[in-house]
């Protein structure tokens, strides 16, 4: 019972990230691009877990995320634009790393046995039910925030081509941008206490609110 209210209360607070993340595009301040011969959209590329693409349908991300053995998260519509989200989809970390073809998730969280750490999965669609943002939300046990965060940088920098990381002091920690896509990572704090990492993509090009 109590990891079902541990699970509860930390997507709770992922919610304040989550609503203002949804608005409908990657803000601004922070920004740093990877200059004009960068030129990144995510389509055709891993930049997101299952397979999935930016500008994917909803049936064609219901079938595969269905395709892995998971059961997708609704669509509903979105209380700040035009578009929809999709409810979380909770995995069992050891379960979220099977699906993440990249390093960062294994580099992260360093222990694969914990059974109860839970990461979050959640989805935007645009109008047209065009998938065009990701969020990951995950609270780093196995090993410091700064190490996970530090370990989510390194991956993106080789990613994207270029140093996305943020030293302000905010809660900012990295921004890539490029002329077709974007990311960024945040930290904020669940109800608890504990501190929680917010990984959030953004594809401009199947953004019909910018």
């Amino acid at each position: 019972m109590w990891k079902v209210k541990r699970v509860l209360t930390f997507f709770i607070s992922c919610s304040m990230v989550f609503a203002l993340a949804a608005c409908g595009g990657a803000e601004g301040d922070g920004m740093q691009s990877g200059g004009s011969d960068t030129v990144l959209t995510g389509e055709g590329e891993d930049w997101l877990p299952f397979g999935l693409q930016f500008g994917q349908s909803y049936d064609a991300f219901v079938e595969t995320v269905e395709s892995q053995g998971l059961e997708a998260p609704a669509l509903e519509e979105a209380n700040s634009n035009n578009g929809y989200v999709t409810e979380n989809l909770l995995l069992a970390n050891i379960a979220a790393e099977s699906y993440l073809d990249y390093g960062v998730y294994i580099a992260a969280t360093g222990d694969h046995t914990l059974e109860n750490r839970w990461d979050g999965f959640a989805f935007s669609f645009n109008q047209d039910k065009e998938l065009y943002e990701w969020y990951w939300f995950t609270t780093p046990s196995a090993r410091s925030t700064d190490e996970v965060i530090q370990a989510m940088i390194s991956t993106y920098n080789e990613k994207f081509g270029f140093d996305g990381a943020v030293n302000d002091g905010s809660d900012v920690r990295a921004v890539w941008e490029t002329e077709g896509l974007a990311a960024s990572i945040r930290l904020g704090q669940n109800s608890d206490g504990s501190d929680r990492v917010a990984l959030i993509f953004h594809s401009f090009a199947y953004d019909l609110n910018s």
